[in-house]
């Protein structure tokens, strides 16, 4: 009996036999399957797990493991290959031995397949058949890049022009407000003057009187802001400087002694140049607004 024993696990620890393509002639990316019978005595025999997909060393990667029943009803286990790496001269390879658990019984044991493989190329020509050495890449040819050049220069002429009109426009529109806007003008005015002192310059308090008088539609003085007001709700945060600024104005030129009391003429047309150009919606708020 021990003897029987003894025979029967060497049995079963023999390599299964499998069907393996040829054992030469193999290049970098070829594939190769290997067909391992999962039956015995015309019964299947069923594992515990298919063997895992993933590198397999250096050289192989096993992209598939697949069961397959033929038309005997047997089956078999499929192990997909691919070699993976060109080795510099002609070598020999080894498919890996397997050892497949089974849910009844001894595990299946695979015995290793060695295989060649060779370089796609010499790493250097043969002298007997006058075989070249391995050449670069060939080059691709050179795109033509007349159209794309004749449309970048399109775009950039059609950017040209625009940039040119909205610059036109933005001037021209700078130019109407002065013309157009009666603080916009002041404003011009005054820094005409902005050398000579304005304070001191009747000349500069005549251009900011004129730009109120014209905002207001008639002749402004300080007992009549309301009307002013009323006409340009939008000067209302400058009231009190308005104020100001009208005091002063009869100090100056009405008083018996004038007060020559100095305002800050420059900075006050500036805020009301901008105010002016905020309500009626002007570039010159955001963009090119004086400094």
């Amino acid at each position: 009996m021990l003897l029987l024993l003894i025979h029967a696990l060497a049995a079963a620890a023999e390599p299964v036999p499998t069907s393996t393509p040829r054992s030469f002639g193999y290049f970098i990316g070829d594939i190769l399957t290997q067909r391992i019978p999962l039956h015995a005595a015309g019964k299947n025999l069923e594992l515990v797990e298919l063997p895992a997909d993933g590198r397999v060393g250096r050289w192989l990667q096993r992209l598939t493991s697949t069961l397959q029943r033929d038309d005997s009803g047997l089956d078999w286990l499929l192990l997909t290959y691919q070699i993976i790496n060109s080795p510099r001269e002609s070598i020999t390879i080894v498919l890996p031995s397997l050892n497949l658990p089974l849910t009844a019984g001894e595990p299946l044991v695979i015995a290793p397949i060695s295989i060649s493989v060779s370089p796609l190329s010499p790493a250097a020509p043969s002298q007997a058949g006058n075989l070249p050495s391995m050449r670069p890449d060939r080059s691709s040819d050179r795109p033509v890049t007349a159209i794309a050049a004749q449309r970048l220069r399109l775009i950039g002429l059609t950017l040209g022009l625009t940039v040119a009109a909205w610059l036109g426009w933005w001037l021209w529109r700078g130019y109407a407000d002065d013309e157009r806007l009666p603080f916009a003008a002041a404003w011009r005015r005054l820094r005409g003057l902005q050398a000579q002192q304005p304070d001191d310059n009747p000349d500069a308090w005549l251009v900011l009187h004129r730009a109120f008088n014209a905002t207001a539609g008639r002749s402004i003085n300080s007992a009549n802001l309301d009307a002013l007001l009323q006409r340009a709700p939008w000067l209302a945060p400058q009231r009190a400087r308005i104020e100001d600024f009208y005091a002063l104005s009869t100090a100056r030129f009405f008083a018996q002694t004038p007060q020559l009391t100095r305002f800050a003429l420059i900075d006050f047309g500036r805020e009301l140049y901008r105010a002016e150009k905020r309500n009626a919606g002007g570039h010159g708020a955001w963009f090119g607004a004086p400094r």
